[in-house]
This record gives structure tokens, C-alpha cells and sequence, in this order.
């Protein structure tokens, strides 16, 4: 997701990067639903999720990017 999707939603993000030797994601994020109250914060979630699903993964994970065949690489 993008802030500025979340922020379409009126949901404040923050950022939180995640550095662990497997996991490390500098572009981490925390999403501050708390302004809505539950129910909203669920609906607005489910929202944002089917936008998540359909647009796909934007980022793969990190060792599937150090895997990914480049420009330069010869193909078979």
C-alpha cells in the first residue's frame, strides 16, 4: 500500500523499518487506523485489502529480488 492510499482513507501511517538479517524492509510502515472507531476501522481494512490483492505484490521479497533475473542475464 502507498500513504497516499492510506491517506484517501484518512488513516495515518508512520514509519517503522524492519531491520532483521532475513526480513529487513526499510519501507516498513505502521498504519494508524485509532482516529475510526472499530467498525469503521474494519470496513476501511477490508478496503484497503482488496486494493492490496488486486494490484498485486509491488515489492518481492528480498530474496526473490537478489534471485531475479536482470536485464543482463542470459536466458536459455
Amino acid at each position: 500500500m502507498t500513504v497516499g492510499e492510506f491517506g484517501q482513507e484518512h488513516v495515518v501511517c508512520r514509519s517503522d523499518p524492519i531491520e532483521d538479517d532475513q526480513t529487513s524492509n526499510a519501507a516498513h510502515a505502521i498504519a494508524d487506523y485509532s482516529v475510526h472507531p472499530s467498525s469503521r476501522q474494519k470496513n476501511i481494512a477490508k478496503r484497503l485489502k482488496l486494493k492490496a490483492i488486486a494490484r498485486g505484490c509491488l515489492h518481492p521479497p528480498q530474496e526473490e529480488a537478489l534471485n531475479a533475473p536482470t536485464e543482463n542475464s542470459a536466458t536459455a
